[in-house]
This record gives C-alpha cells, sequence and structure tokens, in this order.
C-alpha cells in the first residue's frame, strides 16, 4: 500500500490566537488512491476543540475538506507555545460505506489493516504586527479623460509562510473592471491586478471622487484555487481573520499639451487655448468706433465747405 494513501496539508494547525474568541483553520484531505477511504480526526485536547467533520469517506482521487476550532480561552499559553496534538487516521474501505458504518474498529490494527496516521501540530500566531497581505498603492490615482478608458494597477504582496486567498470590491461595479477580481497568492509572492474605469461623459464636481475600494485575504489551505474561492471563504462567523484594506480613488488632471511658442522656435508649455473676446461684443466695438469714424470725416467735410464759403467774401471786402 501506499505510504501516503492520503495527503494532509497543511501538516501544521496555524491559529492567529485572541483572547475570548473562537479561532478556525481549515486542513484539506487528499485521497491519492484509487480506492474509498475512511478517516477520523482525533486530537488530545478533546474539550478545546470542535472538528467538522471528524469522521467521513473521501471518493477515490477526490478531496475533503475539515474546520478544526479552537473555542474561547481565557488566556493564552506561556510564550504562545501550545502543545496540543491531532492525528488523523485512514484506512481503505469498501464501495458503499457511511460516516455511520466508521466506528472505532474501522482503524484498528489487529486485523492486519493498513492505517495510515498523520500527526499535526498546533502553532499560535498572534495577530499580525505586520500585515498579512501588502496592497501598494493605497491609493488608486487615475489620470482622467473624458470618453477615455483608464486603469492603474495594484500589488499584493503576501507577507506569510502561507497560500493566501484575495477578493476585490468596490462601491461602483458598474463603473469598473477588475482583472483578476479573486485569486490566490502563493507564501512570500507577489500578485498583480488592474482597475480600469470605463469611459466616463463627464468629470465629477471638483474631480472629486467618493467611490472606495475594499481587498480582503487570508489563509487558505495548500492547493487552493481560484474556482475554490466563494463568499464563504471570506466569512468571519467562524472565526477565521479577515484582513481588510480599503482603498481610495483619487483622479489627476492629464497635464497641458506642450504648444509650440513663436520666442525662439522652443517648445513651451503655454495654455491650450488663449482668452478670447466675444463676437457680439467684438462687433460692438466694430461698430462704434465706425459711428465714431464717420462722424469726423462729416465734421472735417463740413468745416472745409465752410471755409471755402468765407474766403471770396473776405476778398471782396478788401
Amino acid at each position: 500500500m501506499n505510504p501516503k494513501l492520503v495527503d494532509v496539508q497543511p501538516q501544521e494547525l496555524n491559529f492567529i490566537f485572541e483572547l475570548k474568541k473562537q479561532i478556525s483553520c481549515c486542513v484539506q484531505l487528499i485521497n491519492n488512491s484509487n480506492h474509498h477511504v475512511a478517516f477520523k480526526v482525533k486530537t488530545t485536547a478533546v474539550k478545546k476543540y470542535c472538528v467538522k467533520p471528524n469522521t467521513g469517506t473521501i471518493n477515490p482521487m477526490s478531496t475533503c475538506e475539515i474546520t478544526v476550532t479552537m473555542q474561547e480561552q481565557q488566556s493564552a499559553p506561556p510564550d504562545m507555545i501550545c502543545k496540543d496534538k491531532f492525528l488523523v487516521e485512514s484506512t481503505v474501505v469498501p464501495v458503499g460505506t457511511t460516516n455511520k458504518d466508521i466506528t472505532a474498529s474501522t482503524f484498528a490494527k489487529d486485523d492486519g489493516k493498513y492505517i495510515q496516521e498523520s500527526k499535526l501540530s498546533v502553532i499560535l500566531g498572534s495577530k499580525m504586527n505586520t500585515e498579512l497581505v501588502d496592497v501598494q498603492p493605497r491609493e488608486l490615482r487615475f489620470k482622467f479623460e473624458l470618453k477615455k478608458q483608464i486603469s492603474c494597477c495594484v500589488q499584493l504582496i503576501n507577507n506569510s509562510n502561507h497560500r493566501v486567498a484575495f477578493k476585490v470590491k468596490t462601491t461602483a461595479v458598474k463603473k469598473y473592471c477588475v482583472r483578476p477580481n479573486k485569486g490566490t497568492i502563493d507564501p512570500k509572492s507577489t500578485c498583480e491586478f488592474t482597475v480600469t474605469m470605463q469611459a466616463q461623459r463627464s468629470a465629477p464636481p471638483d474631480m472629486i471622487c467618493e467611490d472606495k475600494f475594499l481587498v480582503q485575504s487570508t489563509v487558505v489551505p495548500e492547493g487552493t484555487t481560484k474556482e475554490d474561492i466563494t463568499a464563504s471563504t471570506f466569512a468571519e462567523d467562524d472565526g477565521k481573520y479577515i484582513q481588510e484594506s480599503k482603498l481610495r480613488v483619487i483622479l489627476v488632471s492629464p497635464p497641458n499639451p506642450p504648444v509650440l511658442s513663436p520666442i525662439s522656435g522652443t517648445l513651451k508649455q503655454v495654455p491650450a487655448y488663449e482668452p478670447s473676446i466675444p463676437k457680439d461684443q467684438l462687433l460692438s466695438k466694430v461698430a462704434t468706433l465706425k459711428d465714431k469714424l464717420l462722424s469726423k470725416v462729416k465734421c472735417l467735410t463740413q468745416r472745409h465747405t465752410q471755409d471755402q464759403a468765407y474766403e471770396p467774401l473776405l476778398l471782396k471786402d478788401e
């Protein structure tokens, strides 16, 4: 019999310890054989933990997940060292075996059956001084342009030694596209997602955007894939630690394009549009100037006519 009848992941039960609060972690049992397998979970501290399910069967080449919940504790152990142990027993059983058929005799060794025993230790971690996942940057900065899609990128850095699942949420679902909006990050690794703002027909008042984003992240068992991530992955009711990172949106006006300045023929940053005089005002000024000019010409003509009339009389008097 293959000594790895069932692969147990992880080999340590990692609890993010908090006083007076239930805390949970998950374990995956992977049946590597072509047989039906029964399992049973035992612990040295029966009253301290709740295991669901604590017995069951796994179909050939399939996976089963169990949840181990530590009950509320009034005090922490010295130096945060926990000596509790778990044991997962597994063995091949006939097709059709159900949970009710599994008894203590199922795992008895006296009949020569192969019983695999996987020992798990308990590791307690304090609520993290460093974040489980570092989100960079903390602001989504978009160079805003009307009627144009604009994007920015965000990095998620897994600071832990565990596989982490993440999910991105927003208050304006129809306005943005996030790719990928969920996924997993390997230990000590980085993942990147892109946020794209759809083309907008108008800018918000004073270029202030009230949209918000939320990145949720939590530890998941080794082997968890994107397809395994559901809303329940980030449920807090079973005592799991869920990190929530809030991001805000900043809109930045695009810089004015460089315009060729007539001075020395060099490029100089100047406003793209010069202030102009309204057309009606300009026409009114032209009409006023025209009237003044005609009035002056008429006055000069009259004076010239009068001078011509008076001159002969003066000559006659002489």
